[in-house]
């Protein structure tokens, strides 16, 4: 079996040395560490992710982690799946310290890889996307929203669509999270057609988006929401 690294941290530092050699031996461990331990890998990424001191090497576990979620989590220990939803959300959300956007990619990948997993994985689900529609108009949740939407459609919202709803509402009202808000909006819209309670409910995003994007259009694409003109 392969040895845990002494330091997870001098590991990730090495796999961004621009020196090759060095650069290509730590890759091979990571790998190795991965392939051999994944609970202790994933646990040491995600520790790693909650260190902001990090500096680059919390960037790379963030990317790291991200992949090992994709590829690996059901063979991941429950405890661990279980605690990264926990610990990305407060990275997310800057609970101990700045929002970090790679937080809320992760909490979208874990609400992707929750869907086809056990109950833990649901619950893990479930701490995500509520604690997100339980802090309306929160930049943070209306992104983790539009991402998981994104990644997964709206369908992964089941019966909490329209609370989903109504937290998008509010950040539509607050100009410092409307940009957010409307990029969650259009995610949330893009799969209604065919299901007529859902589109009455998300109807009700219209005008606040419509009105978002003709300011930015009328500002003459500058400003926040010009980007979402154009994406």
């Amino acid at each position: 079996m392969a040895r845990a690294p002494a330091s997870p941290l001098q590991l990730l530092q090495e796999m961004l040395s621009p020196e090759n050699d060095v650069r290509r031996v730590a890759e091979v461990k990571y790998e190795d560490w991965l392939e051999q331990d994944p609970d202790a890998c994933a646990a040491g990424l995600l520790g790693l992710c909650c260190d902001v001191s990090a500096g680059g090497a919390r960037l790379l576990a963030f990317t790291l982690l991200r992949r090992v979620v994709a590829t690996r989590w059901p063979g991941v220990a429950v405890d661990i799946r279980r605690g990264a939803a926990e610990a990305m959300l407060a990275q997310a959300f800057g609970t101990t310290g700045p929002s970090s956007k790679a937080a809320v990619e992760n909490c979208a990948a874990l609400v992707q890889q929750g869907l086809g997993l056990d109950d833990a994985d649901e619950d893990a689900n479930t701490l995500i996307l509520e604690r997100c529609i339980a802090a309306p108009g929160h930049a943070a949740a209306l992104r983790i929203l539009e991402r998981a939407t994104q990644e997964a459609s709206p369908r992964v919202l089941g019966e909490r669509f329209p609370r989903a709803s109504t937290c998008i509402e509010a950040g539509l009202a607050s100009p410092s999270s409307a940009v957010a808000a409307c990029r969650a909006a259009l995610a949330l819209t893009g799969e209604v057609e065919s299901e007529p309670a859902r589109q009455h409910v998300a109807k009700r995003l219209v005008p606040a988006v419509a009105a978002i994007l003709t300011a930015a259009a009328l500002a003459g694409g500058d400003g926040p929401a010009s980007e979402i003109l154009t994406s």
